[in-house]
């Protein structure tokens, strides 16, 4: 066995076994590359391999892939992170370890959650391991109300509100826009910030990022806010990425 290498398919001679007839035998390969890179391969299965990120799916026959993408073969679809987690191809201190083989089944068509009762720490959540430009500048995955709340709402509100007082000493506040100077800079500053974070909510939602353009209507934009500050995600793998409370 190459442990460079893992066979994913239904066979039980794969190293990864995917127990659905959507499935091929050998339907894919997984491989970590010298320079640390993973390179998935398409074995010329039947219902094809998709890469999904940012919930778009795509085909393909040969591409590199990172541990945030979610891959589909047949109706199964698993988080990169989660083979990594279960194989041992990968981790951050060693890049090559030992495969282990395993066999497990779909819990239920379009999605598996691998169970190894090993209490691997799972790398699918976005507030564990990327980091802040990914959290801030990034529009794909997915974020949780706390996240939004703790790492957004709140550190806004409070910069906010520290800077308007200064805009009121240097005369500088317009009560009819409600910023001044100072204020106006870190509005401007953090509008990126703030599409990608309403963005990344809406997808924990189930729902694209042209549903912020709803907040543009009045009266209805409440619901848009009620969505973003209050609703729970959606429950486990959607096609914007992993649940982010798992």
């Amino acid at each position: 066995m190459n442990n460079r290498k893992i066979t994913i398919g239904r066979s039980t001679d794969c190293d990864l076994v995917l127990a659905d007839l959507t499935v091929s035998r050998q339907h894919a390969e997984l491989e970590l590359l010298e320079n640390g890179r993973l390179l998935l391969t398409d074995c010329h299965s039947s219902q094809g391999t998709f890469v999904i990120r940012g919930g778009h799916e795509e085909k393909i026959k040969q591409q590199v892939v990172s541990k945030h993408d979610l891959l589909m073969f047949g109706n199964i679809t698993i988080p990169v992170s989660e083979i990594l987690t279960a194989t041992h191809l990968y981790n951050h201190d060693s890049p090559v370890v030992e495969v282990e083989k395993l066999a497990q089944k779909a819990k239920s068509p379009g999605s598996m959650k691998l169970d190894l009762n090993k209490n691997p720490q799972p790398e699918n959540n976005i507030e564990a391991t990327d980091s802040l430009s990914k959290l801030f500048l990034s529009f794909d995955g997915r974020i949780s109300r706390s996240t939004y709340w703790l790492k957004y709402m709140l550190p806004y509100s409070v910069i906010y509100v520290v800077l308007t007082p200064l805009d009121m000493v240097t005369g500088s506040f317009d009560p009819t826009i409600g910023y001044g100077t100072f204020s106006g800079i870190f509005v401007l500053v953090g509008l990126i910030p703030s599409l990608t974070m309403g963005i990344k909510r809406c997808h924990d939602r189930g729902r694209t990022g042209w549903f912020l353009l709803i907040s543009l209507i009045p009266l209805i934009n409440i619901w848009v806010l009620i969505e973003l500050w209050f609703l729970k995600g959606t429950d486990g793998i959607n096609k914007y990425g992993p649940d982010p409370l798992l």
